[in-house]
Formats: structure tokens, C-alpha cells, sequence
């Protein structure tokens, strides 16, 4: 009895590890690069648009064309200046893709990659030395306060006016801050 238990097992154990080998071998995988020429794009922000854009074509055309395909990892790269970088880096699986299409998600961008495209200098800006703002009247600056009198400093009456970050740079500011993101 105890041997006719043992040949049970040692089947079971065999058909297991076949059956696990043949969904292994049904998975499909595909890797595809792309190249956008940018060279004609006036900005970094319409170039990384253009790579978004063409990632989800991809990703959408190879999962409706393959119906083995169960993961994707797409590279989109930009080409200016005869300099090449990576822009972005998609890996997704198909049951992912099919509950949310937005590829943010599986999105790794190469924030470097607007440096090294040349659409943006490499040294750091200067910060310039303006002089302060004039006070708000009704305030007492060191220039026209009497001695002994307090002083008191200057507030900005007005928020800056800044703009908005768009999407992508968004993304890129909560990937940076994120202490788990590395970019290699």
C-alpha cells in the first residue's frame, strides 16, 4: 500500500510540473523600441506627448493583434541633434493593461533624457539679486524709519504667478520624491 501511494504521488508531482512547464511555454513576452525623431519638436513637454502617445498605440495594437502576448515592455527613445536618449520604459501585463490603460502606472520616464537632448542647458541657473519690492505704504522700512521707532520688513502683497506643471512633469516631481524610485 505504501508503495502504490507513492507511485500516486510521484505522478500527481510529474503531471504538476508538465502542466506548469506548458502555461510557462503558452506566456508570450515582446519587448519593441521606438525612435522619435524630435527634431522638428519645439519642446520637451510636446516630445514626451508624442512618446505617451505612441507607447499606448503600441501597447493597445500588439495586445488586440496577439492573444497569447502577455506582457509587453515598450522603450520609446528621442533622437535630436544625432544624440539619442531613452524617454520612457513601459513593462506591462496584459490582465493590467485590461483593468486600467493608463500606462502611468508602469511608466518609468527618463527625466535626464531633456538634458541630453540638448532642450535644456546643463548648468543650473543663477538665481539674479533684484532689489525688494517697495513697502506697502503705511510701513517703515531702516531707510525711512525714525530711530528708535520699530522696523518692520516688507511682505509680499501679492502671490507669483507661477505655472502650472503639466502632467508629465507632475509625474516626474512624485517619482523623484518617491525614496523607492531609482533611475539607473
Amino acid at each position: 500500500m505504501n508503495i502504490d501511494r507513492r507511485y500516486l504521488l510521484t505522478t500527481i508531482l510529474i503531471f504538476s510540473t508538465l502542466l506548469t512547464d506548458l502555461s510557462l511555454a503558452l506566456a508570450e513576452t515582446k519587448k519593441a523600441d521606438f525612435t522619435i525623431d524630435s527634431s522638428t519638436v519645439s519642446s520637451y513637454r510636446s516630445l514626451m506627448q508624442q512618446a505617451e502617445d505612441r507607447a499606448k498605440r503600441a501597447i493597445a495594437t500588439e495586445f488586440a493583434d496577439n492573444p497569447e502576448l502577455t506582457e509587453i515592455t515598450i522603450t520609446i527613445l528621442g533622437e535630436r541633434l544625432n544624440r539619442i536618449s531613452p524617454l520612457l520604459l513601459i513593462k506591462v501585463t496584459r490582465s493590467q493593461w485590461e483593468e486600467d490603460p493608463e500606462m502611468e502606472k508602469w511608466t518609468r520616464y527618463f527625466v535626464t533624457s531633456e538634458v541630453l537632448l540638448g532642450f535644456r542647458e546643463t548648468q543650473e541657473e543663477t538665481p539674479t539679486t533684484s532689489p525688494p519690492p517697495p513697502p506697502p505704504p503705511g510701513q517703515r522700512t531702516p531707510a525711512n524709519s525714525s530711530p528708535g521707532q520699530p522696523q518692520t520688513i516688507p511682505t509680499p502683497s501679492s502671490p507669483t504667478n507661477t505655472p502650472s506643471p503639466s502632467p508629465a512633469e507632475q509625474r516626474e516631481r512624485r517619482l523623484e520624491e518617491d525614496s523607492g524610485f531609482r533611475d539607473d
